[in-house]
């Protein structure tokens, strides 16, 4: 998390932010 306020949100970090509630919702979604 940068504060230069320039980019809040980087390419990695969004990559990063999907991929974990992928793997959420794939363990939510098997646990059903």
């Amino acid at each position: 998390m940068t504060e230069n306020g320039v980019i809040p949100w980087s390419a990695q970090q969004a990559v990063e932010l999907g991929d974990r509630l992928r793997t959420a919702l794939s363990v939510v979604g098997d646990d059903r």
